[in-house]
């Protein structure tokens, strides 16, 4: 569980596949090629087998992503998986193209149908109601009174209006429509070219809006929300 639910509609920046079956950033291989893994949930308990099937799919699902990258776009991607960077934030930073983009999203979800299909009925259960709980934010899952869902909404509000205020008016305009078209924010913010000072000042606006998020939360709720990260 993690503290950026309640922004993601407004801040999430990035390409991600959905709850429990996420791609996350690891220390490139030593050949400097992105490294790649699939964080399933724990108490999916996967077999020794489903998790050497799941390492090919896995494989073979990098090797397909790299493909779509221009030269360019995998040394700059590589240099900064080297700095440490965060996956979402990686590729948001290789300007990929609409047919990059559909392309990735593509190889992305025949990936996650993949493994899901290695599941049992009982795994698939078990990760769908994970999907849901993740979906149903912190309302659902600390038990959150009406005072702190209405102070989190100002919260979220006030958050909101300061990443605005940190784009150009082409940029503002530019979010606005991928909105209309029904585009995931994630991808409307990844196609906004955000320059590193823009990206730096959201990261920083997204923390604050965390801490005082979680200043709002009971030492039981805290501690909740602690061991369900």
């Amino acid at each position: 569980m993690k503290l950026g639910y309640l922004l993601s509609g407004a801040i999430a920046l990035g390409i991600s596949l959905s709850p429990n079956l996420s791609v996350v950033a690891q220390t490139p291989a030593p050949n400097n090629s992105p490294r790649m893994e699939y964080k399933w949930g724990a108490e999916l308990n996967l077999t020794e087998a489903q998790k050497a099937q799941m390492e090919q799919i896995k494989q073979s699902t990098q090797s397909q992503i790299e493909a779509v990258l221009t030269p360019e776009q995998k040394a700059q991607w590589q240099a900064a998986q080297q700095n440490g960077q965060k996956m979402r934030r990686g590729f948001a930073s290789l300007n990929l193209t609409d047919a990059q983009k559909t392309r990735i999203s593509e190889i992305k979800k025949q990936s996650k149908e993949q493994m899901k299909a290695l599941l049992t009925p009982e795994q698939v259960q078990k990760w769908e109601q994970a999907r849901a709980g993740k979906k149903g934010g912190w309302g659902k899952n600390l038990n959150l009174t009406e005072a702190q869902k209405a102070q989190m909404k100002q919260i979220k509000d006030a958050t909101k209006a300061q990443i605005e205020a940190v784009l150009t008016p082409e940029q503002r305009t530019q979010l606005q429509a991928a909105k209309q078209s029904g585009q995931k924010m994630r991808q409307a913010f990844a196609s906004l070219n955000l320059t590193d000072a823009q990206k730096t000042r959201i990261e920083e606006i997204k923390n604050q809006s965390k801490e005082q998020m979680k200043a709002l939360l009971t030492p039981e709720q805290r501690q909740q929300l602690e061991q369900g990260r």
